[in-house]
């Protein structure tokens, strides 16, 4: 189905590299530190009485592996809109 409608593809990919560029950040990033939330503060062993979670620091995201990520999406995607054109 979404090889009969390329428009659809299109806008499904399009998303999906918004998406992953959101979730990378930019190469640039001045914050590399990524961190989650975790909402259930008694998993994490801290007192039930907290009932906003916890947050842990993922650690140190090297912006050049973070570009080379992004970088193998987009020619992927790239790779795959050359092939719905020819």
């Amino acid at each position: 189905m979404l090889m009969k409608k390329p428009f659809l593809l299109r806008l499904m990919l399009g998303f999906g590299t918004l998406s992953m560029a959101s979730f990378y950040g930019a190469a640039d990033d001045s914050r590399p530190v990524k961190r989650v939330r975790f909402a259930n503060p008694t998993s994490m062993g801290q007192k039930p009485e907290d009932p906003y979670g916890t947050w842990i620091d993922l650690g140190y995201i090297n912006p050049v592996a973070r570009k080379s990520v992004c970088q193998k999406f987009n020619d992927l995607v790239a790779r795959i809109f050359k092939r719905l054109d020819s």
